[in-house]
């Protein structure tokens, strides 16, 4: 990517790279001398003296919908699944403190239940 950047910096008017890697910074700063260089990438998990480095920089977690595929209906199925798994969570609660403690049976009491069970 670095190699190719560099062999079109003379021929286009802007550089558009896909990263957030500070390891990029050097090729930021020589592209600048002959174009406008833009980053888009995340920007919680971008370097920050990338960021600083370019020209301009575009945050793809500030409008995801844009620039992830099937965005809405992921979030919109994970708020739903996170709802209905805080709705259990509170039932189970509120199920857990009305029932009985859970008294494992004995040994001997289990076996004798499977004989039954197994007609022996």
């Amino acid at each position: 990517m670095a190699v190719d950047a560099m062999k079109i910096a003379s021929r286009v008017d802007v550089v558009i790279l896909a990263t957030g890697d500070g390891d990029f910074i050097p090729l930021v700063e020589y592209l600048k001398t002959f174009v406008q260089v833009e980053i888009i990438s995340f920007g919680k998990s971008s370097s920050s003296a990338l960021r600083a480095a370019c020209d301009d920089f575009i945050d793809m977690s500030e409008e995801p919908e844009k620039y992830l595929i099937g965005f809405k209906n992921n979030y919109k199925n994970k708020n739903i699944i996170l709802q209905k798994q805080k709705i259990e969570r509170n039932e189970n609660t509120n199920s857990k403190k009305d029932s009985k403690k859970y008294i494992p049976e004995k040994k001997s009491e289990r076996r004798s239940r499977n004989e039954k069970l197994l007609g022996e």
